[in-house]
């Protein structure tokens, strides 16, 4: 008995789909931008309402609609400049505490997998052995890239 073929989609259907898909994608775009305006609108009372709130030398106020209170945070970043990731470096190393603050950035470790990965098929290495040692064993993930949908 011959299989029946369960997946069977014509060119024209395929066609549908794509189209479908970007038009989606033109609806995302809209929200998107509107989700942005409302989010400057929210930032924008924000501000206000903070400098209120310091302003009547409150640090936090409660009303029928709701609570707000203000919280001060430390933001710092890591230095981009060699000169200062080293001495940032140095200074963690003197204190005994460079691994537990020390990150891989992971499109970085992505990359390095790909570029030895890449240099061990060129070598013909065995790739069901092949692994970088503490990584876990890579998977391939496949995603659609909608590149252009036509012009609406």
């Amino acid at each position: 008995m011959e299989e029946e073929n369960k997946s069977a989609i014509t060119v024209d259907e395929l066609d549908e789909l794509v189209a479908q898909r970007f038009e989606k994608k033109l609806e995302v775009e809209a929200k998107d931008k509107e989700k942005k305006a409302l989010n400057k609108e929210l930032t924008a009372l924000d501000a206000q309402i903070l400098s209120a709130l310091v302003e009547l030398d409150r640090e936090d106020y409660k009303s029928e609609d709701g609570s707000v209170r203000i919280q001060e945070d430390w933001y710092v970043t890591v230095p981009k400049d060699q000169e200062d990731r080293d001495l940032l470096f140095a200074w963690l190393k003197e204190r005994n505490i460079f691994e537990k603050y020390i990150t891989i950035n992971g499109t970085s470790l992505k990359a390095l997998f790909k570029a030895e990965r890449d240099a061990a098929l060129a070598r013909g290495e065995d790739m069901m052995t092949w692994g970088i040692p503490g990584l876990s064993d890579a998977k391939m993930h496949r995603l659609l890239k909608g590149l252009k949908g036509k012009k609406k």
